[in-house]
């Protein structure tokens, strides 16, 4: 069975079922970064957030940001999802060709890392492709990956590790006379320190004695908080007391900052993209329509080409970067 055959029926399954969806989003992992597929290279990975998406769900008025900054005609826009192709603007302007207005699944991040679905929102698709919608902490984000379609974006970032052991409690010395209740209060640590590690281990038996080293611990932080030059000076621990050290995923799903615009705003910014594509993708061997005006060229754009030359340089450019190899991981 085909990787969008299979795609397409678990998204229709999960639009059968709307509740249990928000059970497996929220309660199954720990983190939300521990539901999205292919980030952690060390963890086996649990689902897509844009495949559980559930189109059942209620468009929502807001989402995130104040209700004041949402009109009838306001759009998410995940243009960020392109900004690392500025290099590339040929792949930059293919990708949003022909792009529109589409639904896509609103989720929800608290301070503590569960995550769940609570509706839709109307976002500006990338040609098409629909990126998940995220509320992080009050941030409005993009997860730029829809396997359905078979398009993500990659990007180095830090994300959390493999499970270890936990770190040795530190204890500070004490004054003279007081040996007799240190010695008792170091194997009362010991003690549970073991008790404790024996728990994680058995509650997850991949957990290794991991070097924290001069590793800074983040607190209520996650470990994607943190630029790549600050990754492995740091480690986490989960809600749930399991310990991580931080590291550098050279290849994971692209998130970056939303932004909002009117239904007007975007279409004019796709339609300045397709004007540049259509001008620079053109070459003499295609049965386009030119007009040669002062010894320029340029092709005439009523009617737009068809997107057929552009989704496959897209889809080119997802089997150069092995997209479904890593969809599939």
């Amino acid at each position: 069975m085909s990787r969008l055959l299979l795609a397409g029926l678990v998204l229709a399954a999960a639009e059968d079922n709307a509740t249990e969806v928000r059970e497996d989003i929220s309660s199954t992992r720990s983190t939300f970064w521990d539901t999205l597929e292919g980030i952690f290279g060390s963890t086996k990975k649990f689902v897509h957030v844009s495949v559980r998406r559930s189109h059942k769900m209620g468009l929502l008025d807001s989402f995130c940001l104040d209700e004041d900054l949402w009109g009838d005609d306001t759009v998410v826009s995940c243009d960020c999802c392109t900004d690392h192709l500025i290099g590339d603007p040929l792949s930059q302007s293919a990708l949003v060709y022909n792009s529109g207005k589409e639904q896509a699944p609103a989720f929800e991040r608290k301070a503590d890392g569960s995550t769940h679905q609570v509706g839709m929102v109307n976002v500006w698709s990338l040609g098409g492709r629909i990126p998940a919608v995220l509320c992080d902490r009050g941030r409005l984000t993009c997860h730029c990956e829809d396997p359905v379609r078979g398009w993500a974006e990659f990007e180095p970032a830090c994300r959390r590790g493999k499970p270890c052991e936990p770190p040795e409690t530190v204890v500070e010395g004490v004054s003279n006379g007081y040996e007799e209740q240190a010695a008792k209060l170091q194997a009362a640590l010991a003690k549970a320190n073991a008790s404790k590690a024996d728990a994680l281990l058995e509650a997850d038996s991949a957990a290794v004695r991991c070097a924290f080293g001069d590793r800074v611990p983040l607190g209520s932080a996650f470990c994607e908080d943190f630029s790549v030059e600050q990754c492995e000076r740091t480690y986490s621990r989960t809600k749930r007391g399991v310990h991580h050290v931080c590291e550098v995923d050279q290849k994971t799903f692209r998130h970056c900052g939303a932004t909002l615009l009117t239904e007007a705003e975007a279409q004019q910014r796709t339609a300045e993209a397709m004007s540049w594509a259509v001008q620079n993708f053109y070459t003499p061997s295609l049965d386009w329509k030119v007009r040669t005006v002062n010894f320029t060229t340029r092709v005439v754009e009523e009617p737009l080409p068809a997107a057929d030359l552009f989704q496959a340089h897209v889809h080119n450019r997802m089997e150069d970067q092995g997209t479904m190899e890593k969809l599939e991981e």
